[in-house]
């Protein structure tokens, strides 16, 4: 199943266990009451008790989970968050993923929290960590041998005071997507709030600047739990992880795959 993703890897940045951390949720259900917990606690207790619904409002424990993303060339890193050694995933001569994958450096000593896929003629990286002002931009190299660096030389810029909610320095309870341009959607994971940043370069410096007009207010559709994949052409697919009714006779199961562009 994951060999399929060979084709479409230059394009759009797959990522696995996209979640809600350790703390507590903002968003208050669409009835009005009380924002949903999403602890670990609550995550542990709520499939204990087999309550999926509760469980699913969170999104899944990222820790264990694999992350693949794209970085142009028609290849893929896979990490595990805060864990090394990453592993580069490339196709062969028939397009099929090789069947070992070459272990890379990580990037920022595997301690970056998030990593965002900038599409382009020369595809790149953005590095973040959600506590952090300091982000980086980098470069991905095609082929690198084994053991080496799969992204080139940094660029570093910093957020700008107050960017984000009071008291974090970095975006905490956000996603960043790469789009086109070197611009960035910033999801807001707590009420599905966007904005766009777009990444400037200047006399050899970079700079990051929100991009007035674009993105919006509250919306279900892009809070947390919700799956949002950059599609290219200003376009994003949107869908929300259900458990779903094996009788295809069942409403639910059309609902349970509904998806949105």
């Amino acid at each position: 199943m994951i060999r399929s993703l060979a084709a479409p890897v230059g394009l759009v940045s797959v990522v696995l266990g996209l979640g809600c951390g350790a703390g507590p949720s903002t968003r208050a259900p669409s009835d009005g009451g009380a924002p949903d917990p999403c602890s670990q606690l609550h995550r542990a207790i709520s499939r204990w008790q087999g309550d999926a619904t509760e469980y699913l409002q969170c999104g899944p424990d990222v820790t264990g989970l694999l992350e693949l993303t794209a970085i142009g060339y028609h290849q893929l890193v896979a990490r595990r968050r805060f864990s090394t050694p990453y592993e580069l995933w490339a196709p062969g001569a028939s397009g099929a993923l090789a069947d070992d994958p070459i272990p890379v450096a990580p990037l920022t000593g595997g301690l970056t929290a998030g990593v965002a896929f900038l599409p382009g003629p020369t595809p790149r990286m953005f590095a973040y960590d959600p506590l952090e002002t300091a982000w980086r931009v980098f470069p991905t190299v095609q082929a690198p041998p084994p053991g080496s660096g799969w992204v080139g030389s940094s660029q570093t810029g910093h957020w700008l005071t107050g960017s984000f909610h009071a008291g974090r320095p970095g975006p905490a309870g956000h996603q960043l997507l790469g789009l086109e341009d070197g611009q960035l959607l910033d999801r807001d994971l707590g009420d599905g709030t966007t904005r766009v940043w777009k990444i400037v370069e200047a006399d050899g410096s970079v700079d990051i600047q929100l991009v007035p007009g674009l993105g919006g207010g509250p919306r279900d559709e892009l809070a947390r739990g919700h799956r949002v994949v950059p599609l290219g052409s200003g376009r994003l697919l949107e869908w929300l992880p259900r458990a779903c009714d094996d009788s295809s006779a069942s409403p639910a199961a059309r609902d349970c795959a509904a998806y949105r562009v």
